[in-house]
């Protein structure tokens, strides 16, 4: 959450939010009321000061302008501002109130470093209050590089919240970081919530790298004609170490198995191997295995 300044110079105290979000009056501000740094008296927007005071559950102030809010609210952020009202008081905490209205302003708040469960909980609110995901969750705005970034660590729930809301950029940037994810780790809570269009996209993408992992390692290098020194038959074992090592792949590797493990994985057959042709063409069928294997789609 963003660093915030008191009235009075003291810490801040964990309040119980409330269950409703009300307007209030000026006076109903508490006297020692927190001020977000971000969102103060001293915000102007092409020169114009404030105008709305929200008051967040754990007694916050944020101090916005009308019209920005209007702007991009469709139902009068939640029908607190019908009629015009100078203050309102909100049900949602500090944290998802400053990510709330940093989409608004369309204004990175990465730097107060949210927690994931705070911008799950702001992108509930942005519902809340009106707002259209599908126009604001895109590259390059702010809510769509929130999201991403926390896929990095949280990628399954990223993903999930982007089910939830369709959005469907965020749950490609998100399935990215999920070629790794064991699919037998996934909740009944998280595939509710993703809803069955994107659990079943997850799950595509999961079989297709496994087919294209099969179809690209079960491919074997081509045989040479048979020489004095390598017949038929030798080059015939050449071929069984070679589907040895890819039966173990099919049935071991992961989908995010990198191509330089791959190349790993059969380069070793070719310390064994003394004919340079056979040598030379295990060279060329791993390199052409590991450049199609980086060439299989990695998200939905």
């Amino acid at each position: 959450m963003e660093t915030l300044k008191s009235r009075d110079g003291a810490d801040a105290a964990e309040r119980t939010p409330s269950k409703q979000a009300t307007p209030v009056s000026s006076s109903s501000t508490p006297p020692d009321a927190f001020v977000s740094t971000a969102f103060d008296l001293a915000l102007l927007i092409d020169g114009a000061a404030p105008d709305l005071l929200i008051v967040t559950s754990d007694t916050v102030n944020f101090h916005v302008h009308t019209a920005i809010i209007l702007r991009l609210s469709t139902n009068a952020f939640y029908g607190m501002l019908l009629p015009a009202i100078s203050t309102i008081a909100v049900a949602e905490t500090a944290a998802v109130i400053n990510v709330v209205l940093h989409v608004f302003y369309g204004r990175s708040c990465t730097e107060y470093k949210p927690t994931f469960e705070d911008i799950d909980a702001s992108v509930t609110a942005l519902v809340k209050y009106g707002a259209s995901l599908s126009e604001l969750a895109v590259s390059p705005l702010p809510l769509f590089d929130l999201l991403v970034t926390q896929a990095r660590l949280r990628a399954i729930d990223v993903y999930a919240v982007a089910g939830q809301n369709a959005l469907e950029e965020v749950a490609v940037a998100a399935s990215a970081y999920l070629i790794s994810y064991n699919p037998l780790h996934l909740t009944d809570e998280l595939s509710v919530k993703m809803g069955p269009v994107y659990l079943k996209s997850l799950m595509n993408l999961h079989f297709y790298r496994r087919m294209a992992l099969k179809a690209v390692v079960l491919t074997p290098p081509g045989k040479h004609l048979p020489t004095a020194t390598c017949d038929d038959a030798t080059q015939t074992r050449v071929l069984t170490a070679w589907a040895v090592v890819a039966a173990q792949l099919v049935w071991t590797a992961s989908p995010d198995i990198s191509s330089n493990a791959l190349q790993a994985a059969f380069g070793k057959a070719n310390t064994s191997i003394t004919c340079p042709d056979c040598r030379a063409r295990l060279q060329v069928r791993i390199h052409d295995m590991a450049r199609e294997w980086s060439a299989v789609k990695r998200t939905i």
